[in-house]
């Protein structure tokens, strides 16, 4: 960063500052007086006014203006350049950096916008081989082979159920933090009710059968207690090695 100081009213030579770390979300520039006293050799003089900078000794580079609240102000403005300034981070940047940067960009891509330059201001100051495995390309390219085919249907009401557990992407009101689904094979009649816990997956799934019980079937409570239903779920889990997988459960005697 280039700064054009200002003493006296008057505009003198321009400083550059090095090792200038760029913080988005911070408004004001920031200049540590104890790195320029205790690593570049400067000897600040301090005043009830005003702060001067010398290096070594002498007539001052730049000052600083001290305000009622105690902050000093440098005197003068920063100097607009066509470079850019790099986001501060402690990783290295290596050729995996750019790669999770530019969005997990394939690595020979990334090599060509290096070795052409098509970008301004990508460099690399570590030549480290990338990493053969990335998690997330992995992840991203992944796939589950397709459910097979199947003929069958059921035959009556509550004999197949499919089910779901849905996480919201932030709790209600109320304090719900999933959805579950309820579908039944037979007649695609949809069910959803909101849970605030997974274990709430089974008290939900008795009101969802009373419902049909009583709003669909007319059923003796000697039938109902008889009746076998099969439900369709993934038991709630939604890992990476569950996922597309799906268990059978076969509930008997589920009384109200």
């Amino acid at each position: 960063m280039v700064f054009s100081p200002v003493i006296n009213g008057k505009t003198v030579r321009s400083v550059e500052f090095t090792r200038v770390l760029h913080i988005p979300d911070l408004r004001n520039n920031l200049l540590s007086v104890l790195y320029l006293t205790r690593n570049n050799g400067f000897t600040v003089h301090i005043t009830a006014s005003q702060m001067s900078f010398e290096h070594p000794t002498g007539t001052p580079l730049f000052v600083a203006s001290i305000s009622n609240s105690n902050a000093a102000f440098l005197d003068g403005s920063t100097v607009s350049l066509a470079e850019y300034a790099y986001a501060a981070i402690t990783l290295p940047l290596d050729i995996d950096l750019w790669h999770r940067r530019l969005a997990h960009h394939h690595l020979a891509g990334v090599r060509m916008l290096l070795d052409k330059n098509l970008v301004t201001g990508m460099h690399l100051d570590s030549k480290s081989a990338p990493d053969p495995i990335c998690e997330p390309c992995l992840a991203g390219k992944m796939h589950s082979n397709p459910f097979p085919s199947s003929q069958w249907c059921a035959t009556r009401p509550l004999e197949l159920v499919h089910s779901d557990v849905h996480q919201v992407p932030c709790p209600s009101f109320s304090g719900f933090h999933y959805w579950v689904t309820f579908i039944d094979d037979y007649f695609r009649f949809r069910f959803i009710l909101p849970i605030k816990a997974k274990s709430d997956v089974f008290e939900a799934f008795k009101n969802f059968k009373a419902y049909v019980f009583k709003s669909h079937l007319e059923m003796t409570v000697n039938a109902q207690l008889s009746l076998c239903i099969y439900l369709i779920t993934d038991l709630g889990d939604d890992s990476q090695s569950t996922r597309g997988k799906a268990v059978q459960l076969q509930i008997k005697y589920l009384s109200m």
